[in-house]
């Protein structure tokens, strides 16, 4: 097993979906590359159960519903790629905000992110 005191993250405060979907996935990639994914995929509920802190967190951070949904799908349909964004940024872009619209329980579909 890893030494656990290396393992330093940012704060969540208040940053919204953009900033969880980030940090969520920095952490999980983080503790799959050290071994560690195995103690959060624990399957009996608990206090002390990492999944249920993990799904805690995402409800905490990610907005649901159809207001949340309404407004990034409006994000995602009136972005626009600035003339000095390279093609490589505009694309991580438009993935990041669909990303966000999946994890809000919205319908995103191919063509979505290709208009």
């Amino acid at each position: 097993m890893s030494d656990l005191t290396r393992f330093n993250y940012d704060r969540l405060d208040n940053g919204g979906i953009t900033k969880y979907l980030a940090w969520a996935t920095y952490v999980e990639a983080d503790l799959i590359a050290h071994g560690l994914w195995d103690v959060v995929e624990v399957t009996t509920p608990s206090v002390n159960d990492p999944m249920a802190i993990w799904d805690d967190l995402r409800n905490v951070h990610c907005p649901k519903g159809f207001t949340a949904s309404l407004s990034m799908c409006r994000v995602l349909n009136t972005m626009q790629k600035s003339p000095d964004q390279d093609m490589e940024s505009w694309i991580s872009s438009v993935r990041s905000r669909s990303n966000e619209l999946r994890a809000a329980g919205g319908n995103v579909t191919e063509d979505d992110v290709l208009i």
